[in-house]
């Protein structure tokens, strides 16, 4: 599987480690989010950044958490995880001077496994930025699955960022607020989390915002 990293500006001339963002769909996004990325830090709202960016392969099966009976193939998801946790990381931070903090990004599909993973295994990131997420898949089967994880946690110190354009589909939106509605419920003391939707945008538009905003979200302390 190919990936792409960026390092920011001074990487060579410095000593310093830096947080890490995982980005998934990563060959399709890596341009415009190393642009926000870029911008963001040269004006003090983030802190540089080292991105990985994850080419997908078979979004269907990578990225889906169960299985579909009328997609043989799909249910991928822990596996998916299990190679970021147990080669990717371990490579980049083995290859680069990376901080312990990292961010998980994804869209669609990518962003149904954002979710998942922050409800799988939590300690892997800290911060997780969910773009216009596929939570129709399975009968809304991370709804329950939400419900279930954030009761059993009375704190949680992590930052979650949901986002979703205003002309997506309107299930796409109705999911979503589903599933924002389990967070107000339940949310554990110490979670950051916010919902937006882009007004304007559709379902491919939305992301070069929601990564904007997301990622000045996460450092909103910086400042």
């Amino acid at each position: 599987r190919s990936i792409v990293v960026t390092l920011p500006e001074g990487y060579d001339d410095s000593e310093a480690h830096y947080p890490v963002l995982y980005l998934l769909d990563g060959l399709q996004n890596i341009w415009h989010v190393a642009g926000s990325a870029e911008l963001l830090t040269r004006t003090g709202h983030i802190p540089p950044l080292i991105i990985v960016g994850i080419k997908s392969v078979n979004r269907m099966r990578d990225f889906t958490p169960s299985a579909a009976a009328e997609i043989p193939y799909s249910g991928g998801g822990d596996t998916f995880l299990e190679f970021i946790s147990g080669e990717l990381m371990p490579l980049i931070e083995a290859t680069y001077r990376t901080h312990p903090f990292r961010i998980l990004e994804g869209h669609s599909l990518g962003g149904l496994f954002t979710a998942h993973a922050l409800l799988t295994k939590p300690a892997l990131f800290d911060a997780y930025i969910v773009m216009s997420p596929a939570f129709w898949w399975n009968q809304e089967a991370m709804v329950p699955k939400a419900t279930a994880f954030f009761q059993k946690r009375p704190a949680l110190n992590k930052s979650v960022y949901l986002s979703i354009g205003s002309e997506d589909g309107t299930g796409m939106r109705h999911e979503l607020t589903r599933f924002v509605e389990v967070i107000k419920e339940h949310a554990p003391a110490g979670l950051r989390w916010e919902h937006r939707e882009m007004d304007g945008e559709g379902h491919m538009s939305a992301p070069l915002r929601i990564n904007y905003f997301g990622l000045k979200f996460v450092f909103a302390d910086m400042q």
